[in-house]
């Protein structure tokens, strides 16, 4: 939701290149910490008995991530 917000309140604005900025950071944050929420959670699950790793592999093939 980030992105098209930045987008909506930049619009109209002389600068653009401040809005394309505000949009490649927020993508690079939120790809940050899904990285680091996932990676987690996938070793937080490795402690577990097989088949929760295999539910958040399934839940993470079927998501889109």
């Amino acid at each position: 939701m980030v992105s098209p917000i930045i987008d909506w309140v930049w619009k109209g604005e002389t600068n653009e290149n401040v809005s394309y900025l505000l949009m490649v950071g927020s993508v690079v944050l939120c790809g940050l910490a899904d990285g680091l929420v996932g990676g987690s959670l996938i070793g937080s699950a490795g402690k577990l008995p097989r088949q929760y790793m295999q539910a958040i592999f399934a839940g993470t093939a079927s998501s889109g991530n």
